[in-house]
């Protein structure tokens, strides 16, 4: 991707948001890369010299967006709880929090790695594989696993709480894209609604 530096930064931003815009409403396989040209104003040939193919620039940018992630995610930690359940909310209020500000950037992360291309399949679990490795360390650092009763498996507890909030922040994007007026859409009452269903995973799961 060394060709890319050959644009100007305004100019690379251009086409790279037109891209995300294509990419993260259509997705990859009906993504036409004649739409993103004729959008960014370039030629076939010109996107191609810079990024190689539809794959390269589609890679390109899932890469720009999970690096954004990544400095979400470094930038938060310092105020994350010690407590599991706490901490996991405030995870999922991160990801409300994006979806809400910049939903191309979430659809773009999340679409690429629960529903991967044929054609970018080892490329996207390479990088999912990453990600997760580097974000989970992160996210279990720290953590008091005390709090849960005697009989409770640790990694099973982990993985019905992560069932739980990733089922509802899918849940929580699908209703806010279905949305004309996003102004409406309620991050207060998404904040208290997440808190309810996390009480009552902490009174089955906690001493």
């Amino acid at each position: 991707m060394g060709k890319v530096t050959e644009l100007s930064e305004e100019r690379r931003e251009q086409i790279i948001l037109f891209a995300l815009q294509e990419f993260a409403e259509k997705g990859y396989d009906q993504t036409s890369t004649n739409s993103i040209c004729k959008k960014a104003a370039v030629s076939k040939g010109l996107l191609f010299h810079y990024f190689e193919s539809k794959k390269g620039l589609y890679l390109y940018v899932l890469d720009r967006c999970i690096d954004k992630y990544k400095l979400i995610i470094e930038r938060i930690m310092p105020e994350l709880s010690e407590d599991i359940a706490e901490r996991i909310s405030q995870i999922m209020q991160m990801k409300i929090n994006i979806f809400a500000e910049d939903p191309l950037t979430y659809a773009m992360v999340f679409e690429a790695f629960l529903d991967i291309p044929e054609d970018l399949t080892e490329d996207i679990k390479i990088r999912y594989s990453s990600f997760h490795d580097e974000n989970m360390s992160k996210i279990y650092s720290g953590l008091d696993f005390g709090v849960f009763r005697p009989e409770i498996d640790h990694q099973k507890a982990l993985e019905l709480i992560f069932l739980v909030t990733d089922g509802l922040t899918d849940r929580y994007f699908k209703r806010y894209t279905a949305t004309k007026d996003r102004s409406v859409f309620n991050l207060e009452h998404i904040s208290s609604e997440l808190m309810i269903y996390m009480e009552m995973l902490k009174k089955g799961i906690y001493k």
